[in-house]
């Protein structure tokens, strides 16, 4: 694992990045269950792939007092990334609110054991509009325009080698400019 720390695998969300997209609260008023709201702020928050949701424990979220940290074993290689959400971000403290309820050893969603039952609830949480990977897409690629490093987007995504962070990496109007100065 790569040795950031806490601070600067935060930085990018300290910033602002996680003000929720307009739609995110109507999204979570079509979830009929705490558990499913629970799973769409993870997904939104933290970008992370439907399997990985699944197997999330009580004892993979650990709190002090202004971080919440997820530990989350990745799809690949059973690798494991810890990513740190402000508990001054929007959804956290509910989010630590759900797991403080749950037994030790116990899975975050005990009812939700595949990923096309994750896919099913991101859609019809977004009547049909978003699949859970846009959300994943979507964060690493504002995560990109912010000014994270491939190598930190390449953590933060649980990826094994940086080609597979290419597609995140987007250059907005703003930066194209910028960079139009060197030419």
């Amino acid at each position: 694992m790569p040795k950031y720390t806490k601070e600067s695998m935060t930085k990018f969300i300290n910033e602002g990045l996680l003000d929720p997209v307009e739609d995110i609260d109507e999204f979570l008023e079509n979830c009929n269950s705490t558990q499913k709201k629970i799973l769409l702020m993870l997904i939104f928050l933290i970008g992370a792939r439907p399997c990985e949701l699944i197997k999330l424990k009580k004892e993979s979220f650990k709190k002090d007092k202004y971080c919440l940290t997820i530990s989350i074993e990745t799809s690949k290689r059973g690798m494991f990334r810890k990513i740190g959400l402000p508990m001054r971000t929007k959804y956290v403290q509910e989010i630590w609110d759900y797991v403080k309820t749950l037994l030790i050893g116990q899975r975050l969603f005990w009812t939700i054991t595949e990923s096309y039952q994750v896919r099913n609830i991101v859609y019809k949480a977004t009547d049909n509009k978003y699949p859970p990977y846009f959300f994943r897409h979507n964060r690493f690629s504002i995560i990109s325009n912010k000014g994270a490093s491939p190598n930190e987007i390449k953590y933060l995504k649980g990826a094994r080698n940086l080609f597979s962070v290419e597609p995140y990496i987007h250059i907005s109007e703003f930066q194209r400019r910028k960079l139009m100065k060197y030419f």
